[in-house]
């Protein structure tokens, strides 16, 4: 195979290697091949290495065509070892090969996550968007999942208060999920973000959403919590924020409403929260001891 080095060609190869169907290839395979070793080792493995393999040709014209009509549509593609790439996210192993990008871009983003049910009670989503405003006048990006409820509330308070939000959700950008917050996402990528690891025409669908839960956790420095049921999707990311090993921070209801937020902080592997500006400030501070341990490594 010809190596062609110009940043598109390697974008290209990239989207190639990440879409191609490839059963002895996982995805999180593919991220660790793209981050260690680039985008043509990676076609190499998933492709024969032939030098005439029509399979490879095809799927590189693809990609090419697909990036084409996503950049279009107004979107980024941005691939693990790109610069642009956030940076927390690229240090979990279970980080997305690309994600897809709406709105201004920050690499280095300082960013807490703010989830909880969809269902959450009026007091609650008042609990989550006083987390997010505290959040905002600590100079932190809020991050959460567009969805109903506790995610809607946080993103709202953010924007009403003049801070950066950034959604990451769980289809293609061509897709907004539930459609009732169409102009919410649109006021969130004007003034901040919206990522997805999903390609576009991806449909909703239940298992996606796991996976956008570990994304959200690997973007940001800590995961506050703020309602949360037994079998609720929020706990999903609670143990992803565990195994990156991020902060945790649960409010005293989801400890009492779940034996899993019990077993967390009873581990120790998460901390109570009593009031919106504590939970805010042990974020703050998770985000602090890791940009000082990340500075010992520069």
């Amino acid at each position: 195979m010809t190596f062609m080095l110009s940043p598109r060609d390697q974008l290209i190869a990239a989207i190639a290697g990440v879409q191609a169907q490839n059963k002895g290839l996982t995805q999180p395979e593919r991220s660790l091949i793209l981050k260690t070793e680039g985008p043509y080792e990676l076609i190499r493995q998933v492709f024969e290495e032939d030098l005439l393999n029509i399979d490879r040709e095809a799927a590189l014209e693809a990609a090419a065509k697909g990036l084409e009509d996503w950049e279009n549509a107004g979107y980024d593609v941005i691939p693990i070892f790109d610069d642009r790439y956030p940076h927390r996210l690229r240090q979990v192993h279970d980080a997305p090969g690309l994600i897809f990008s709406e709105g201004s871009q920050e690499p280095s983003d300082r960013g807490v996550s703010v989830v909880g049910s969809r269902t959450a009670t009026i007091s609650e989503t008042r609990a989550a968007a006083d987390v997010a405003r505290c959040l905002v006048d600590l100079g932190i990006t809020v991050v959460s999942g567009l969805a109903l409820g506790i995610d809607a509330a946080a993103h709202e308070a953010a924007l009403s208060q003049g801070g950066r939000t950034v959604a990451v959700i769980g289809t293609g950008l061509d897709q907004t999920y539930p459609t009732q917050h169409a102009k919410l996402r649109e006021r969130i990528s004007r003034s901040g973000q919206i990522i997805t690891q999903f390609f576009p025409n991806t449909p909703v669908a239940k298992r996606n959403f796991p996976m956008r839960n570990a994304t959200m956790s690997g973007y940001c420095g800590a995961t506050i919590v703020i309602a949360a049921g037994e079998n609720s999707g929020t706990k999903h990311q609670a143990r992803a924020a565990i195994g990156h090993g991020r902060a945790l921070i649960l409010t005293p209801s989801v400890v009492a409403k779940t034996t899993w937020g019990k077993e967390y902080v009873d581990k120790l592997q998460a901390l109570i929260a009593k009031s919106p500006q504590e939970a805010a400030d042990l974020a703050h501070e998770a985000l602090l001891r890791t940009e000082e341990i990340n500075d010992i490594f520069v």
